[in-house]
């Protein structure tokens, strides 16, 4: 039962998930190109010292995050490369379990890196929010009123936009 069962592991499920990790780094390198350009956005001239302070907040959070998005993808290459087991002989079933355990772990780094870039992706909303509100309050009331109607950013705003790039490159990954 257990050899039938680590033997399965050796063949199709071992493929599956190859596909899913070699999907997943697709998505993370694209999206870490994303970023990259989003890093190397010149702040706007025009910011206020509020909304350059949440511009440089951001800038390090898109930074981290494209870090620590390489970094996961450096283990799903190791995984990937790792030759897939041939054979049904009792060394090519151990070969099997130790790489679908791989798999298994790299896909638990995923969807704990993902919870957490989805925090740290609230916040940088949070931060852009209150940014933008600030800016309101020291414009014109119908910006504010504008601001106020679509949830506190203003829909056109450099950080907002840059905010939105980055939560669809992100939304992309998972």
């Amino acid at each position: 039962m257990l050899v039938g069962g680590c033997a399965t592991l050796g063949g199709g499920d071992i493929t599956t998930m190859r596909a899913v990790a070699q999907g997943r780094y697709d998505a993370i390198t694209t999206a870490s190109l994303v970023l990259d350009r989003l890093i190397a956005q010149p702040a706007p001239s025009n910011l206020t010292p509020t909304q350059r302070v949440a511009w440089d907040a951001q800038t390090n959070w898109l930074t981290r995050t494209k870090s620590r998005l390489l970094s996961l993808n450096t283990n799903l290459r190791r995984v990937l490369d790792s030759p897939h087991p041939s054979g049904t002989g009792i060394d090519g079933v151990l070969e099997g379990a130790q790489l679908a355990s791989d798999y298994a772990r790299v896909g638990e780094d995923f969807a704990a890196l993902m919870a957490e870039l989805t925090v740290e992706r609230e916040e940088d909303e949070r931060r852009v929010a209150e940014a933008e509100g600030m800016a309101a309050r020291a414009s014109d009331s119908t910006r504010a009123d504008s601001l106020r109607r679509s949830g506190g950013i203003a829909l056109s705003t450099p950080l907002k936009a840059r905010h939105d790039a980055a939560s669809e490159a992100l939304s992309s990954v998972s």
